[in-house]
């Protein structure tokens, strides 16, 4: 319909990660001090079409169908924000971190959106309460939920294409097998391909982002930067480099993802007798089978700097250039 050739954007929509939900529950346990947790969920039913178009914004919505008969032409437009029009994301993230923003603030519920997703975590004894005062509140203000996906406080529930589960004193998150199988899949026709659609390239980067999650590493990170690199550039000069990057990168995340064999587990709390980490290490740069590496403590005078040679395939996962960190 090109109805977003009509549109601009000046802000970017913020969506959290597997790691904001981890983040989250870590955060409410050692607040509270307590282990005893479970999940919710619910989803909005026909998102998009809960949120109405602006009167003056209808004739960019404007629908015609040929009868291929009689060749009489109807016409229709949306009176709700249009499926596939890119404004109806921002509009309809306006309503959802609203309300979970009044979830928050105003009930005290630990609640996460993405999009049309809410989720959130409470203490097993005030759950049940938790997860009903957020369906109160939608009938209050007349927002309808879809009832068959939603999720009363359990301890498990899929979210952002992941299992979460509270077991024991930790956190386990996993991939689904069927889900890895289809990502999996998804990126063997690519490669066989040879060609990545900006528009499936976009749905697998983000497939590909909650996966990762499962991970016990952050390894697949430079991988998901080569992807989002060749999706936004613009210079046809460097789309070859660029393209041979891209594949490298979804050979490698599809070799991570189906070595995932068991879950990712976090500890709900962080004991007291713990040690956090009290040195990082980082690469900064890499070229010719050789990489350069910082390491740097709060106990240091100033960082110490090596290098040394890897194999191919450990440098494969690092970009070239004089100050990529990985």
């Amino acid at each position: 319909s090109n109805v977003n050739r009509t549109m601009a954007f000046h802000n970017k929509v913020s969506l959290p990660s597997p790691e904001a939900a981890l983040a989250i529950a870590r955060l409410y346990c050692s607040t509270l001090s307590t282990k005893d947790i479970k999940w919710w969920k619910s989803d909005h039913a026909a998102a998009y079409r809960q949120v109405p178009c602006s009167v003056d914004s209808r004739k960019y919505t404007v629908i015609l169908l040929k009868d291929p008969d009689t060749g009489s032409v109807f016409g229709f437009y949306h009176l709700a924000q249009p499926f596939g029009a890119s404004s109806s994301v921002i509009n309809y993230c306006r309503v959802s971190q609203a309300l979970a923003h009044i979830g928050r603030v105003v009930l005290a519920i630990p609640v996460i959106n993405y999009l049309d997703d809410y989720f959130g975590v409470e203490r097993s004894d005030t759950a049940d309460s938790a997860y009903r005062a957020w369906i109160w509140l939608h009938k209050v203000l007349g927002w309808r939920l879809n009832d068959g996906k939603g999720l009363a406080p359990t301890r498990k529930i899929p979210v952002l294409g992941l299992d979460i589960a509270v077991i024991g004193d930790y956190l386990e998150l996993s991939v689904p097998k069927d889900k890895s199988e289809r990502i999996i899949s998804s990126i063997e026709e690519v490669l066989d391909k040879d060609s990545l659609p900006t528009s499936q390239a976009h749905k697998l980067i983000g497939k590909l982002t909650f996966a990762s999650g499962a991970l016990d590493s952050t390894a697949s990170r430079p991988f998901l930067r080569a992807l989002h690199n060749f999706v936004g550039h613009w210079s046809w000069r460097a789309h070859d480099r660029l393209w041979r990057e891209a594949k490298n990168a979804l050979s490698n995340l599809s070799k991570s993802i189906s070595s995932i064999d068991n879950a990712r587990k976090v500890p709900l709390v962080l004991s007291s007798d713990s040690v956090g980490p009290n040195a990082v290490m980082y690469t900064d740069a890499c070229s010719g089978g050789g990489i350069g590496a910082v390491l740097d403590a709060q106990d240091f005078h100033k960082p110490v700097y090596f290098s040394s040679t890897v194999n191919e395939e450990q440098i494969q996962g690092v970009l070239g250039g004089r100050d990529d960190i990985n």
